[in-house]
């Protein structure tokens, strides 16, 4: 397959480190091909958008992050919901990652949660939330952890977050 050839070079190139497969329909067995190569790489920025990696795929990505040199991760439009997001925010203070962008998917309020509690040891600066079925309970508790976060730029627009979530 297409990207089994990509995967198979990813460790033999020295000088690549930026890769946008942007909605290649690679699935959730291109995402765990892509997360096995990750650690042998010296990928820093991977766009993964509109590929339906789904949960799965969050997930094994999740898994190769802190063996990984990546410091961008683009998964906007795949299908991740709150099993994805709690698998990428459980290895989050262990990677490198500057931006996670998880736009346009499913994650909700308790994603939204799970990612307010490690935003504090994370080493994100840019998180892209927008469209994601968050309401008040989750942009309260992203809120809570703003201060102690190194985040300068947080996108939550097309959400419900409801006045309160907003005065948070």
């Amino acid at each position: 397959t297409p990207t089994r050839v990509i995967t198979e070079a990813l460790p033999m190139t020295t000088k690549l480190t930026q890769l946008s497969l942007y909605d290649n329909n690679i699935g959730e067995l291109g995402a765990r091909a892509i997360s096995d190569a990750l650690p042998r790489s010296r990928l820093t920025d991977l766009q993964l958008g509109r590929n339906a990696v789904g949960d799965g795929g969050a997930e094994a990505l999740a898994n190769a992050l802190a063996q990984s040199q990546l410091t961008e991760l683009n998964l906007a439009a795949n299908s991740v919901s709150e099993p994805g997001a709690r698998a990428l925010a459980q290895k989050l203070a262990e990677s490198h990652l500057t931006e996670l962008q998880l736009g346009s998917n499913w994650i909700g309020d308790e994603g939204a949660r799970a990612l307010a509690k490690v935003l504090p040891e994370s080493q994100l600066t840019e998180l892209n939330l927008a469209s994601n079925t968050i309401g008040e309970a989750g942009a309260v508790a992203l809120a809570g952890t703003l201060s102690k976060s190194r985040l300068t730029n947080l996108r939550l627009e097309s959400n419900s977050v409801g006045e309160a979530g907003a005065r948070a």
